[in-house]
C-alpha cells in the first residue's frame, strides 16, 4: 500500500497527482510590475513531515506559486504557519536568479489543486540554517531595523533573516533582502535563538556589550545604496561577461537604433503576448486576453571609454526618459501620421 502522502524530496515532472501534507513556513504576495496595488503572484515555502527521517530541512522544503488568474481562488484560504493537505500541482524547474529553496523543482498551483487545513504539530513552525555573513537591507526592511533601534534596546540583539539572496560584492559574500519575501526577526523567542545565545555565552562572547550603530543619523537613499552595492563595469567587460546579475555602466546614449520596432503589444500583467486562434494569448496569465496595451522596447547605442554596445530600454526606463507612456506616444504618432498620410502611418525612430 503506498504511503498517504508523497515526499517533497521525491517530487519531479511531469506527474501532477502529488499528495502532500505540509506547513506553510512563509507566504508573501508579489505585486504586479509597475502597479504595486495589484497582486501578481502568491509565493509560499512548504515544509513536509519527512524531514524528520531525512534529518535535512533542505530536502523537505519546496517553493510553490499561485499565479494571478488563481489568486482569488486560494489567497484567502491559505495562511502562513498553518498545516494543509494539498494535492495536484504542476512541477517545474526551479531556476532564476532568486531561488527560495535548494530543491531542483518548484510547484505551480492548478485549477484542480486542492487545499484542506489540518491540525498537525509534527511539522515544525520554523526552519532556519544559521550562517554568519554581512547583510544589506533596502526599503521597508530599513524601517524595521530603525524601529527596533528606536525601541531602546542597546545590547547586541539576535537577528534572524529568512529568505534573503546571496550577493558577491568587492570580493565579499553578503546577503541582500528580497522585496516582499524576506522576513526579519529581532530577539524572537525561538529554540534556534535560545540555542544561539547559549553558544555565544559558552564561547565567551559578551552579549551585553552595547550595540554599535555605524553612520548614525546619516540618511542614505535607495539610489545611493544601489550605486554603492551594485557591481560597476565597462561595456567591454560586460560583453566578455557570462555571469548573470545587475551591473552599472557609466556611458553616453549616442542614438536610437532604427532597425526594428520601438514598441510591443503586452498583456496588462506586463508580459508579451502573441496571436492564437483569432485572439491574443498570454503565457504568464495562461489565458486569452482582450485588454492589450503598447509598451516601449527601444534599442539604443551606448558608448563609454572602452567601446560601444546596443542596449534595450524597456517600458519603465523609456517612460521615465521620455516623460510619457508608450500608449500616449503611440496615440500621438497615429494622430500626426493620419494628418499627413491618411490611413498609412509613418514609422518613428
Amino acid at each position: 500500500m503506498p504511503p498517504p502522502f508523497d515526499m517533497i524530496s521525491k517530487m519531479h515532472p511531469p506527474r501532477e497527482a502529488w499528495r502532500l501534507k505540509v506547513r506553510v513556513l512563509r507566504l508573501w504576495v508579489v505585486p504586479s510590475f509597475g502597479n504595486h496595488e495589484v497582486p501578481n503572484t502568491m509565493e509560499m515555502i512548504l515544509l513536509d513531515e519527512h524531514f524528520v527521517l531525512l534529518l535535512d530541512f533542505q530536502c523537505g522544503k519546496i517553493q510553490a506559486t499561485v499565479k494571478k488568474p488563481l489568486l482569488n481562488m486560494f489567497r484567502d484560504h491559505i495562511v502562513e504557519g498553518q498545516v494543509y493537505r494539498m494535492a495536484y500541482f504542476t512541477v517545474v524547474s526551479n531556476h532564476g536568479s532568486y531561488r527560495a529553496t535548494s530543491h531542483e523543482f518548484k510547484l505551480v498551483f492548478l485549477h484542480r489543486t486542492t487545499v484542506v487545513a489540518v491540525d498537525e504539530d509534527v511539522i515544525p513552525k520554523t526552519c532556519f540554517n544559521i550562517l554568519t555573513v554581512r547583510c544589506a537591507l533596502f526599503g521597508n526592511y530599513v524601517n524595521q531595523v530603525n524601529h527596533f533601534l528606536a525601541s531602546g534596546y542597546v545590547e547586541q540583539p539576535v537577528v534572524v533573516i529568512q529568505l534573503a539572496k546571496v550577493k558577491f560584492f568587492r570580493g565579499q559574500v553578503g546577503l541582500q533582502n528580497v522585496m516582499y519575501a524576506t522576513q526579519i526577526l529581532f530577539n524572537h523567542d525561538l529554540p534556534e535563538v535560545v540555542e544561539f545565545r547559549q553558544s555565544i555565552v559558552e564561547q565567551g562572547v559578551n552579549g551585553t556589550q552595547p550595540l554599535f550603530i555605524a553612520n548614525e543619523g546619516k540618511v542614505v537613499s535607495l539610489e545611493d545604496d544601489f550605486m554603492r552595492l551594485t557591481r560597476k563595469c565597462t561595456i567591454e567587460e560586460l560583453q566578455d561577461n557570462n555571469e548573470e546579475g545587475s551591473f552599472i555602466i557609466f556611458g553616453t546614449i549616442q542614438g536610437i537604433v532604427e532597425d526594428g520596432g520601438w514598441w510591443y503589444s503586452a498583456c496588462v500583467c506586463g508580459n508579451g503576448i502573441y496571436p492564437q486562434n483569432g485572439a491574443y494569448y498570454c503565457d504568464f496569465c495562461l489565458k486569452h486576453i482582450t485588454n492589450v496595451t503598447p509598451r516601449f522596447k527601444i534599442k539604443i547605442t551606448v558608448e563609454d571609454h572602452s567601446g560601444e554596445g546596443i542596449f534595450l530600454l524597456f517600458d519603465r526606463e523609456a517612460s521615465y526618459l521620455l516623460k510619457k507612456s508608450c500608449a500616449d506616444l503611440f496615440t500621438e504618432v497615429q494622430r500626426d501620421a493620419s494628418l499627413v498620410c491618411g490611413d498609412t502611418y509613418l514609422p518613428i525612430f
